[in-house]
């Protein structure tokens, strides 16, 4: 039997996000320490961790250090692939220049890209244990999500490690996303990482498995991040059967302890502000203190304006209005 620990998104970085109180760096590597307490204790095989291991390629010197230290720690090996995080601007070939690839280079991560195979053992064979458990993994790229076969595994691996956006339902957002009943692949389970809310671990009627734990840390205060639960999947694997489970990450603080909505309340408030204004410009009864033409004579007498560029925007305006009386608009 092979046992691997599932990581989301760690996306790691040396500043705060805009949401978080707290030292976000050191709370990301105080769950990377636990995530390498949970697999000693589970004697596990590997740390598998489906990509965006950066929030970005650009990363300090020092910043690199304190993740390649912590990392160096790791009980087992850490396999992983590069997500779009993880490159410059999500451009798989810029992948040889980035802290990921240092962390490669150093032999600290064991990074598969381009469908590759991991060969921990036998390099024949393909071996990861004495069970003969197989992983592939395809990092980001432009392709991901623009049809189902990029989540399709090269061969018939045991697993598979994949960075898009796969989903259980719809998103209502015009953004590519892939739904986990449409993906056809030989791979037993599929790893994925990107969709930081993960939906834990799926198994379809024909037997398939899908595992997104969720990202490891919470960037933003949206309500479904601040009510989600920062876990790790456990998975146990042999040529056949398998068993997974979630385990909770303990040292995550609560959410309201560390995340602040304030800068979501502050945008809502404009946001407000800014739809009361456009009501006002559209009603007929507010239009005497809402004339462009007073609009327009308060801000060039504000800024002292020449009269020649008052009246070239008088013009405009009147020829826009002109052509959408004629177009029937207005």
């Amino acid at each position: 039997m092979a046992r691997f620990v599932i990581v989301g998104d760690p996306q790691f970085r040396g500043v705060n996000p805009i949401a978080r109180k707290d030292d976000f760096p050191s709370a990301i590597l105080a769950k990377i320490d636990e995530v390498h307490q949970i697999a000693k204790r589970v004697s596990a095989d590997a740390i598998l961790q489906p990509g965006d291991l950066f929030d970005s390629p650009m990363v300090s010197y020092s910043v690199l250090l304190r993740l390649m230290v912590m990392l160096q720690m790791a009980p087992c090996p850490w396999i992983t692939i590069p997500g779009n995080h993880d490159l410059f601007g999500s451009n798989a070939d810029t992948y040889p220049r980035t802290p990921m690839a240092v962390l490669e280079q150093a032999k600290v991560i064991n990074v598969l890209k381009n469908n590759s195979l991991y060969f921990p053992i036998d390099m024949e064979t393909g071996h990861f244990t004495k069970d003969a458990i197989t992983i592939t993994g395809r990092g980001f790229d432009w392709e991901m999500d623009a049809n189902h076969s990029t989540y399709t595994a090269p061969v018939n691996s045991d697993i598979h490690m994949v960075h898009g956006m796969l989903v259980q339902e719809p998103l209502p957002i015009a953004a590519k996303h892939t739904l986990i009943k449409d993906v056809q692949t030989p791979a037993r389970v599929t790893i994925c990482g990107h969709d930081h809310l993960g939906f834990g671990i799926i198994r379809r009627p024909d037997g398939k498995i899908f595992i997104n734990p969720g990202a490891l840390c919470r960037e933003t205060a949206h309500t479904a991040e601040m009510e989600r639960q920062v876990q790790v999947a456990i998975l146990d694997i042999t040529k056949d059967k398998d068993e997974s489970w979630l385990e909770p990450i303990t040292c995550a603080r609560p959410a309201e302890e560390v995340l602040s909505r304030e800068h979501i309340e502050a945008q809502s408030l404009r946001k407000e502000r800014m739809d009361y204004f456009l009501t006002l410009l559209g009603q007929e009864s507010e239009s005497k203190f809402l004339e462009v033409r007073e609009i327009i004579d308060g801000i060039a007498s504000k800024e002292a304006l020449p009269a020649t560029i008052k009246d070239e925007a008088m013009k405009r305006i009147a020829a826009a209005r002109e052509e959408l009386a004629r177009r029937g608009v207005a």
